[in-house]
């Protein structure tokens, strides 16, 4: 693989895409469920599109996809997962507890480590549908995620911006 040629337009460009065939992958597999009460994870439906999108582009060369940047996109993408699958399964599972609300939890952790609090939320809140409801660690990560990270991260970032200016 070849980091050569790749500008941060092209990378913004391939991410989008990418963004938009999993934004609508995810909504055919909900319209799935709520039509034909058929229950698939919401990856199905984003492979679903992309074969779908990828033999149209391949026929209509709708876009230019650059195989070598999706491969990069794909590989740094695995490589962040596992290494936040390993560190919650390994060290936060088993530091929380190693119960019930110690996976959740770490499910919201996920969350938290692919965007933000409401990722966290999501996540947390579809172990739950599936598991069991357990309030405490919507307490915990709500708290930490939201309230104490905004409090910790204000003055970091207002302290960088005066060392860097």
């Amino acid at each position: 693989m070849s980091f050569r040629n790749i500008t941060a337009d092209e990378l913004l460009k391939h991410i989008a895409i990418i963004s938009i065939i999993m934004m609508i992958g995810t909504s055919t597999s909900d319209l799935l469920k709520n039509i034909f009460n058929l229950a698939l994870p919401s990856y199905v439906g984003a492979m679903f599109i992309a074969i779908i999108f990828n033999n149209l582009n391949i026929r209509f060369n709708i876009v230019k996809i650059n195989r070598n940047l999706i491969d990069i996109i794909g590989i740094t993408s695995l490589n962040i997962f596992l290494s936040m699958a390993l560190f919650t399964s390994l060290i936060v599972f088993k530091a929380m507890g190693k119960d019930y609300d110690a996976a959740v939890m770490v499910s919201g952790m996920c969350g938290s480590g692919l965007g933000a609090t409401t990722n966290a939320m999501l996540n947390m809140g579809e172990v739950s549908e599936r598991h069991g409801y357990t309030p405490n660690p919507y307490l915990i990560v709500t708290l930490t995620g939201a309230f104490l990270i905004d409090i910790f991260q204000m003055p970091i970032i207002i302290t960088a911006i005066n060392i860097f200016k």
